[in-house]
Order: structure tokens, then C-alpha cells, then sequence
């Protein structure tokens, strides 16, 4: 339940940002809070139009199709290409991608662990706005570790 959750919470963030389908992404507003799960279902449709969508440079597709390996949703389970999937998100502006790449980073998922790299990726987006991306980068400061 707990990674469901976190999908749902960095999928939401990540809608502020732009849409996949083929439409110009917008510019990116602060993260104002979850938005409801039906809107998540339908945001690209399946895997390969979110990959095609990140291919053409829209940063939300790409962080929206690394859930699809991260998770195993009509796909392998592949850790190393979800991080790498949100990694493009996140060059490309999509502060979900940074979020799930720090996550991933901070628990050694799909790389090895890497919590310098995850507490600067958490401190940006807490920038933009996510009090949950605050949260994790002061975890990680005050060293108690791993996230819950």
C-alpha cells in the first residue's frame, strides 16, 4: 500500500507539469497536492504512448512511464530502466522524475544507494513545492537514513 501511495502522490505531482498526449507541455506550477486517482488512470494509456511521449521530450510522460517498470504495470519489473525513465523526467523539468529518482537513489533501487545525490534531488523539489520532498531531504540530513 505504501508504494502505491507514493505513486499516487509523485503521479499527481507530476500532472502539473505537462500531458502525453501529444499536446505542448505546460510550464511548470507549484505542486499543489494529490489530484484524484481517476485522473492518474488515463493520463498517457499505456506504456508505449508514455515512452513515445518522453521520446519527444514531454519530462511528466517519461516520469509517468517509469512507473510502469518500477511497478511491473503490463511490464517486467525492471528498476534500472524506471530509474532511467525517471531520470529523463526529471532533466526534462518534471519534478516527479526527481522525486522518484531520489527515491530509488535513496534506497538503492535500480543503482547503487546514493544519498547525497537523493537529498539534493528531494531538496529540489521541495523547492518546487512538495512538503513530502522537504520532509525526505531533512530525513536525510539529520541521518536517520532510508525512507519509512
Amino acid at each position: 500500500m505504501r508504494e502505491l501511495s507514493r505513486f499516487v502522490v509523485v503521479a499527481a505531482a507530476t500532472l502539473a507539469v505537462g500531458g502525453c498526449h501529444g499536446g505542448p507541455a505546460r510550464a511548470a506550477k507549484p505542486w499543489a497536492g494529490p489530484t484524484p486517482v481517476t485522473s492518474l488512470v488515463h493520463a498517457c494509456g499505456d506504456f508505449r504512448s508514455c515512452e513515445a511521449a518522453c521520446q519527444a521530450g514531454q519530462g511528466f510522460a517519461c516520469t509517468f512511464a517509469g512507473r510502469y517498470p518500477e511497478f511491473g504495470h503490463g511490464v517486467p519489473l525492471d528498476l534500472p530502466r524506471a530509474l532511467s525513465l525517471y531520470e529523463r523526467g526529471c532533466a526534462l523539468g518534471d519534478p516527479g522524475g526527481c522525486y522518484n529518482v531520489a527515491v530509488l537513489l535513496e534506497r538503492g533501487q535500480g543503482a547503487p544507494r546514493d544519498l547525497g545525490r537523493a537529498a539534493a534531488l528531494y531538496r529540489q523539489v521541495c523547492r518546487a513545492g512538495s512538503q513530502t520532498a522537504c520532509a525526505a531531504a531533512e530525513r536525510i540530513s539529520a541521518g536517520s537514513g532510508v525512507s519509512p
